[in-house]
């Protein structure tokens, strides 16, 4: 059986030998892709040019920019090579809720939640952030919060 690995598990070595052991083959181009569920508590990220294990409750918010996805935690910010669609396909949605096109929030670090009149809202994050829930994801963020 040929498989693929998510972005978030391919330095795993331990889960790579386990795997290959147990016949399956690993290839960029299959068709099944390993993803972590939310069991796997944590995400491979990079900080100063290391590759550090984050937390998944140290989250605060995700953001991304062109081609850069920048986690932000209760420890820095961090590079991740998975994109924003990746990050909510996995994190779980009763934590996390996606804000925009380019950013989802950990939904126990929102500190405030003000209403505009334009359809949107602007939420402030534990780290002190200001953020615009856009109206593409207004009626689902009020949704959520029962607003």
């Amino acid at each position: 059986m040929k498989m693929k690995l998510s972005n978030l598990l391919k330095d795993d070595e331990e889960l790579i030998s386990e795997l290959e052991s147990n016949g399956v083959e690993l290839n960029d181009n299959a068709a099944l892709m390993i993803i972590p569920t939310p069991e796997n508590r944590y995400i491979k990220c990079r900080q100063n040019d290391e590759n550090v294990h984050l937390e998944i409750e140290d989250i605060i918010f995700i953001e991304s920019f062109a081609h850069d996805v920048i986690v932000h935690s209760k420890r820095g910010d961090h590079t991740t090579s998975l994109r924003i669609k990746q990050f909510a396909d996995i994190l779980p949605r009763e934590s996390f809720i996606q804000i925009s096109q380019s950013a989802i929030v950990a939904v126990a670090h929102i500190t405030k939640i003000r209403a505009a009149l334009n359809t949107k809202y602007y939420i402030t994050v534990s780290s002190g952030e200001e953020l615009t829930v856009t109206r593409s994801y207004y009626y689902e963020f009020k949704s959520f919060f029962g607003i």
